[in-house]
Parts: C-alpha cells; structure tokens; sequence
C-alpha cells in the first residue's frame, strides 16, 4: 500500500489540490508537511484519504474538496477527533488517535510504501506501527552549496519597517482601538521596547535543549535564520545555525549570494560545519530523504524550540500584529455584513461570496490607512450552521435565512518585502435567531471581560482556559436551558477543547490556552487570541479577538 504526501503528486492522482480545499497546509507554516491529508493507493489503484477529522466539512456535501471526491469516489478516512457537542449529546465513539491507528483499523497490510517528501516525524510514527518501504531516492544525493550569512545583517532585515511599523500602531491606539488610558499607555510601552536580539535568545533555548547545532527547513523558520524572504524560499534550501554562525545551504548554486563551500553531499557539508553531534532539526516539516542522508540516530527534535523562538520574541512585532488584527477586523465585519445585506434583500450569496468580499475590503483597508506593510491571505474558515459543525474553507453553499449561523474564521500576514513579520486570528458570526444571538452575546462576553483579562505574564494555558470558561460555568443552567448543551452533559466535564492560544507569525501548535496546559507561561508582550467554538443543534457560532500579554492582565487588540 503506498502513501502519497506530496501536493503535486496528489493533485496528479485524484485532481484534489488539497492547498485549495484543506485547511491544515495552510494553517500551519511550519509543520504542513506532518498534517496534510495522507492519499493512500491500493494494490488495485483505488484511492482513500487520510484527514483529521476537523477536516470534514471540507469532503462533505457543499464543502471545497467534495466534487473532486466524489468525481473520483475516493474513500474518506478520519483520525484525531474534533470536540462537537454532537459527539456528547449521541455519545459516538472517537476516532482513531493518530495515523498508524487508523491504517491498522481500515487495512490489514504489514508494510507501506511511502516517499522521500514525507516528514520524518510521520514517518517515525509510521514506522512503530509498519514495515515502511521508502521509495526512491531513498538518500538525499548531489551537491551541496554553503553561503555564510551575517547574524547581525539577518536580524536586521526584520528591523527594518519597526519604527514606520509602530508609528502606525500608535496612531490606531487613538483612531481605532477603545483601549482604556491605561491600556494605551501599556501598549505605548511595549511598542517602544527595544528589539529582541534574536540568536541569543535562539542560543540560550538551544542550550536548554542540549544542542550546539539546529537545522532549519519550513519556509517561515528558514526567513528567520537567514532573513531569506518568505516568499523567495523554493525547494532545497536549509538553514544551519551552529555555535553562533549561519549558514544557507543549497542543492543548487544561488545568484544572490556569495559561495562559501561546495560539498559533495549534504551530510558532508553538515559534518564539517557543525560536527557529528546532536542536531537539532524541524521534524514535523523536514523530509526524510535527507534525514536518512543525515543519519536519523543523530536527528534531535527542535520543531517546538524554533516554535518558542517566534513565540517568545512576538511582541516584537506588536505594531505590526496590531495592523493585522485591525485590518482583518474591517475586512471580515464588512464582509458578514455584506452578506447580510445581500439575505435582507433576498438576493443569492454563497459562501465563496463572502471570501471574495473580504479580500477586497482587505486590499480597501491597506490602500485608505496607508500601510506600511503587505497584507496578504494566511488561512479561512467559512461555514454556515446547517452545512457542517466543522471548521472548513469556503465552500459551494448557498446562504439563506436557515442556515442558522454563518461563522467566518479568518487570518492574513503582514509583510515586508514578502518576510512575514505578523499574522492574524479572528471570528465573527452572523446569526440568524434571538436564541444563538443571545448564546453568541454571551461568548462575547466571556471572552472580553474573563478571557482575555485572565491572559497576563506568568499565566499558564490552563489558568486562561478557567478564567474564559468561569463566566460560562456561571450561566450552565440558562445554556441548559436554551439547550445548547445536551442533556446530561457538562461544560465543566466536556467542553474539552482550547479556547485560545499564542501566536509566533502563525497560528500556534504548542500553547494553547486548554486543561491541563501547565508546562509553559506568558510572558508580558508576547500575542495571543481567545476563540470561543460552539458547534451544535445546526449552529456553528465562533469568536476571537488578539490580545497582548499585560503585566495585571492581557489587553485587547482588536476592538
């Protein structure tokens, strides 16, 4: 049986450009090779999916992937449960864990096959499970080309607009953020803070870890080794850090910078830069092609270390978070607004009819505050209540008075010359009755006076997850009541899902704002966003706004 991961190869298959019509190779930069939906082919050459279940609404009626799926019936097979209040009230059994289960469930065979593309951390976890076969080239061959890099020139590159950045940011304090005086003041502060020197803090978390050596591959940690633009990172490259120098290596020669060294192979070039100890790689993104050429025994994961190194540093770029939060706030409150109008009116909308607004109104806010930065798509999730309780991407769906809900979920990147400084997180509803308006109300309310105050330095995840839920917990009766919790369920007991988390220039895979997330804390200035997810009884009800980390409590930059 073998396993297909590569976009191209999948799209080739089946005719499915899952970068169109799946949520995960978008939403997380650093890790989209560890997440994306798995193709399987059969001995016979039929073909299933592999997806997380939060994927759904993607493969069902009315969702962005179906017509590919049925044009060439393609099983779906889910794994990694998604909380639903659907689930309590039917009491259905969870999905598989992971994909090794799930393979083991649906199929009886010993062995797979996969390629070389697939990320070693699925790999690995294949490998506990299966015999895997890795086809050809099994070991990364060719040459190799070293550029030396200047860690200051690097680090420089991401200072560049800072100051034209936050001057901006100062002048929304006033013009469009309702912060108190207080607030203002704190945010003033922040945005005047001196940057962050960017490989001491890389080195001492690597010290921390054990290693003297780190291997960067996604594109948006290669920009923060070696100031390599986000956009101008094709296939190929990596990022070495090692005892204080820099290195971007090559498997063909590069016009813009000046050759170091021509190595034969990678694990040479790697060898005599950094030794042949430890190192520290991205394992839920780099290939296993080259991890076999580097000798897995050596290979320490560092996927969460490159994380903590954005997450840590995110405030400074506060200017510029605060121009994607307010930006994507325009753009998705006048593109509900449009559809609404466009209901009030009786006239068709669908849901690709909303995307198609917020893009517009996006460039619109860009062009009339004069940004001093791109703003470009990151992620969107789109649905209405009737269509899916899962979070999808726009779909084929016509909106209409019945559809309950309408939740647009949404993010962009602010960038410099295509290096992203900032990203964004936001959700706004439209609901159609007094009963999900009043439950929506009350989300909104937990989430602007327990949540985000709840989020000040030295919180842990789960001290933000019982501030946000305490209000809730207050009103479970009313919620009971308005039966928008099942019968016999318990918020307390079931909401098991995050309701929140921090961002490091993506939506954050490590910290997120859940039970029993003790292991890490806030610090003052780091970005963050509260969400609160209702999906239930043909409701599909989201929120969230981004806050900064405050010395007392975290502080509202969205509204």
């Amino acid at each position: 049986m073998e396993l297909i991961t590569d976009l191209k190869a999948i799209h080739k298959a089946i005719g499915l450009r899952l970068e169109e019509s799946s949520l995960y190779p978008k939403l997380n930069l650093d890790a989209y090779k560890d997440v994306t939906p798995i193709l399987i082919k059969g001995d016979r050459g039929q073909y299933a999916l592999l997806v997380k279940e939060v994927e759904t609404g993607n493969f069902t009626p009315g969702g962005a992937g179906e017509p590919a799926m049925k044009r060439r019936k393609v099983k779906v097979i889910y794994y990694s449960s998604y909380f639903t209040w659907e689930k309590v009230a039917k009491k259905r059994a969870e999905f598989p864990a992971d994909e090794v289960t799930a393979l083991q469930k649906a199929f009886s065979v010993p062995a797979l096959t996969v390629h070389a593309d697939m990320a070693v951390d699925r790999y690995r976890r294949l490998s506990r499970g299966f015999k895997v076969e890795v086809k050809p080239p099994q070991v990364f061959h060719g040459k190799t080309w070293v550029y030396r890099l200047d860690p200051k020139r690097v680090a420089a590159a991401f200072l560049r607009k800072r100051a034209l950045v936050n001057r901006w940011a100062e002048g929304a304090l006033a013009r469009e953020l309702k912060a108190s005086f207080e607030d203002q003041e704190a945010l003033r502060k922040f945005l005047s803070r001196p940057p962050f020197k960017a490989f001491e803090v890389l080195t001492d978390l690597m010290k921390r870890e054990g290693l003297k050596s780190v291997l960067a591959s996604s594109p948006i940690n290669l920009q923060e080794v070696t100031g390599v633009p986000f956009d101008q990172i094709g296939e190929g490259l990596l990022g070495l850090y090692t005892r204080g120098k820099i290195y971007l290596l090559s498997s063909r020669p590069l016009d813009d910078f000046k050759t170091t060294r021509v190595f034969a192979t990678l694990r040479e070039a790697v060898d005599q830069l950094a030794g042949k100890t430890s190192l520290g790689v991205e394992e839920k993104n780099l290939d296993v092609g080259r991890a076999l050429s580097l000798g897995l025994e050596r290979l320490q994961n560092a996927s969460n270390l490159f994380r903590a190194w954005r997450e840590v540093r995110s405030g400074q770029d506060l200017g510029a978070y605060i121009l994607a939060s307010l930006a994507t706030k325009y753009a998705m409150e006048g593109a509900l607004a449009m559809a609404m109008e466009r209901l009030g009116a009786k006239q068709p909308v669908y849901e690709k009819d909303v995307e198609r607004k917020f893009y517009q109104l996006l460039r619109e806010y860009e062009r009339r505050t004069k940004s001093p930065l791109e703003l470009s798509p990151y992620f969107m999730v789109m649905h209405a209540g009737t269509r899916t309780p899962y979070p999808s991407l726009p779909g084929f769906f016509r909106l209409s008075p019945k559809m309950n809900s309408l939740k647009l979920d949404a993010g962009i990147l602010a960038k410099d010359r295509g290096l992203v400084l900032a990203c964004s997180d936001l959700a706004r509803s439209i609901v159609m009755d007094k009963k999900g308006m009043d439950l929506y109300r009350l989300l909104e309310k937990a989430m602007l006076e327990r949540a985000i105050p709840g989020g000040k330095e030295g919180q842990t995840g789960e001290g933000v997850y019982w501030e946000g839920l305490d209000l809730l917990l207050g009103q479970e009766k009313i919620l009971h009541d308005w039966k928008f919790i099942p019968p016999g369920g318990s918020l307390k007991r079931d909401y098991n899902r995050d309701i929140g988390h921090t961002f490091g220039k993506q939506e954050s895979t490590t910290l997120f704002f859940k039970k029993g997330e003790k292991g890490q804390i806030l610090k003052q200035g780091m970005v963050s966003a509260i969400e609160y997810q209702w999906p239930y009884k043909g409701y599909a009800l989201g929120i969230e706004d981004m806050f900064v980390v405050g010395p007392r409590h975290g502080i509202n930059i969205t509204r």
